[in-house]
């Protein structure tokens, strides 16, 4: 998946790295096969054939592309220890990275590629967990499911998507018969979930999961405004501009240079124009791939990565998405 990765639950992965620098892996495309309509899936085998780092259900790697494009994947499971897959459906009004890999990438390839991450992490619990899928959003749910079946935990499955053909998964997921519920936009006779009643019925301790566009996100927080939120788990994807309540000045130490931010101008965008160029992929401060340091001031953070106790350090700040508490910020850029 393409993605912007969120959640509400205060849960991070164990020793989730925070950037694509940290230990990069160069990695081989071994295998391209597609699964439905425009998505395929990927793996990606260390060339020395070695065991890969492990992960967890609901993990991602970023993929470091031509032209400097850094794009965030869900884990799907493969049946290797040597390798990773990735599930990509093309998304032609997207930002490039589905494109190039649908259109470019070839079995033989290398790519640098992050250790996984994992912000979205799965909760496992003896209690229930309902998971709600919309399109290409299936893949991290996928490990998830194939996680508590191993645990012989309880869960149910809504999935969403746009028509049949375009859904990843759906012969495999018919084996669970009626643990699995899946509709489609484009067929009238599979009306779109009851996301309230969903809720409603479930028993208190119950965890919910859901990942997709916006718009079923939007839906899954108001049908659980009522549950506590370490209950609540959510991982979207789709870009959201943001920009500053009022200007401040960046103070770039290793470039030299002094960058005024307008309000209503993200920080981001500013050393962009100022020809300075930062590793990026969601830019909504959820993946860790714009991580700056902090050489003087303070960043008013509006991450989902970085502890109480991170933000109160100051130390770094995701330079995509945070502001600026002083009227002047010195990074290390």
């Amino acid at each position: 998946m393409e993605s912007v990765l969120n959640s509400r639950s205060t849960a991070v992965g164990a020793g989730a790295s925070k950037s694509l620098s940290d230990s990069p892996l160069r990695l081989r495309v071994a295998a391209i096969k597609q699964i439905a309509h425009e998505v395929s899936s990927f793996d990606l085998q260390s060339p020395d054939d070695i065991d890969l780092p492990t992960w967890s259900p609901g993990a991602y790697v970023n993929l470091l592309l031509p032209f400097g494009l850094v794009r965030s994947y869900s884990l799907v499971p493969s049946s290797s220890s040597r390798s990773y897959r990735i599930a990509v459906q093309m998304e032609r009004a997207g930002r490039g990275g589905s494109r190039w890999l649908h259109e470019n990438a070839q079995v033989g390839q290398e790519l640098d590629v992050s250790p996984p991450l994992n912000h979205f992490p799965l909760s496992e619990g003896l209690h229930a967990s309902v998971f709600i899928a919309g399109g290409i959003g299936i893949t991290p749910l996928w490990s998830m499911i194939h996680r508590l079946e191993r645990l012989n935990r309880d869960w149910t499955l809504v999935y969403r998507a746009r028509n049949r053909c375009r859904a990843a998964y759906l012969d495999q997921l018919a084996l669970y018969g009626d643990r699995v519920a899946v509709s489609f936009s484009d067929d009238a006779s599979t009306p779109r979930p009851n996301l309230q009643a969903l809720v409603a019925v479930a028993q208190p301790s119950t965890h919910f999961y859901c990942c997709g566009p916006q718009a079923l996100l939007n839906s899954f927080e108001e049908a659980c405004a009522g549950i506590p939120p370490d209950q609540v788990h959510c991982e979207c994807f789709g870009v959201k501009p943001v920009g500053l309540s009022s200007p401040c000045r960046l103070v770039l130490a290793r470039s030299g240079l002094e960058v005024e931010v307008s309000a209503g101008e993200s920080l981001l965008t500013a050393v962009r124009k100022a020809g300075i160029d930062v590793p990026t992929s969601c830019e909504q401060g959820v993946c860790g791939a714009c991580e700056i340091r902090i050489l003087n001031g303070k960043a008013d953070h509006k991450d989902k990565i970085l502890t109480l106790a991170e933000r109160d350090a100051q130390t770094s700040m995701m330079l995509c998405c945070s502001g600026a508490l002083t009227p002047e910020l010195e990074l290390e850029l």
